[in-house]
């Protein structure tokens, strides 16, 4: 009987730490961020002044700030600093360090100071390495308020991601399938490492293509690319759509 109760007892007393690990909060590990802006950079501008040639500034929004400070919401109201970024539009940045966790992420300007409104926030996935493509704002053509989309970067090698961050859907040849690819949604394709594939891209019209884009695309082993179609937000395009392509180093599932 006694031999019985100390059973009983000891099972109780594991079920309870049981109970209390499991009610413990799983922290996710911090994990790293790039990001990837796209675009058309502003026409180069300049002006003569007592004969010396001076190169004008860009217009204000045309293009993405130098420099951005990244930190994580808090539910005190008290943001804490994460890292900062540098920005050149059509490269992505190195990789920026954050915490796991659905915490927004809050970009600002480094002049701007942490009392100030973002200039952009973002809803990062739980866990895990992930990608940011960001590009001007529809609304007003400026980078003043941009859009983004997120995506991670556990991607496999010998594969190709394309995205389309344009307004409406796109029409794909690729390698000759025909794929229809919509706003906002990745679609990943093979690639073979030192096998180009070519690709067109443009607007379905009728039973045919308007075509816009040609060209072919090639990686190395061990990667991975990348290839991000934007609406071409600069002064007088020639088309109305732009493409970037990068390669990163792939993971192996």
């Amino acid at each position: 009987m006694r031999f019985r109760l100390s059973l009983l007892l000891l099972l109780a007393a594991a079920l309870v730490l049981r109970a209390e690990e499991e009610a413990k909060p799983v922290k996710t590990p911090p994990r790293q961020m790039r990001l990837l802006t796209v675009g058309e950079e502003p026409p180069f501008r300049q002006e003569i002044r007592d004969g010396v040639r001076y190169q004008l500034p860009a217009p204000p929004g045309s293009l993405p700030p130098v420099a951005l400070e990244v930190s994580v919401a808090s539910s005190e109201g008290k943001d804490e600093a994460s890292g900062s970024l540098r920005l050149r539009i059509g490269s992505i940045s190195a990789p920026v360090t954050v915490p796991g966790g659905g915490s927004p992420l809050l970009f600002r300007v480094p002049e701007a100071g942490q009392e100030s409104e973002p200039w952009h926030r973002l809803q990062p996935p739980e866990s895990g390495d992930f990608i940011v493509v960001m590009w001007r704002g529809q609304k007003d053509n400026t980078w003043d308020k941009p859009s983004s989309l997120v995506i991670p970067a556990n991607l496999p090698p010998g594969k190709a991601s394309m995205v389309n961050v344009a307004p409406g859907p796109l029409a794909v040849v690729y390698n000759s399938e025909r794929i229809a690819l919509p706003p906002l949604r990745p679609v990943m394709r093979p690639l073979s490492p030192d096998k180009p594939i070519g690709f067109q891209v443009g607007l379905a019209k009728g039973n045919g293509l308007q075509r816009l884009i040609s060209r072919s695309l090639e990686q190395g082993p061990g990667q991975h690319s990348i290839v991000v179609f934007y609406r071409a937000d600069g002064e007088k395009p020639r088309s109305p759509l732009g493409i970037e392509v990068i390669r990163v180093k792939a993971v192996n599932p």
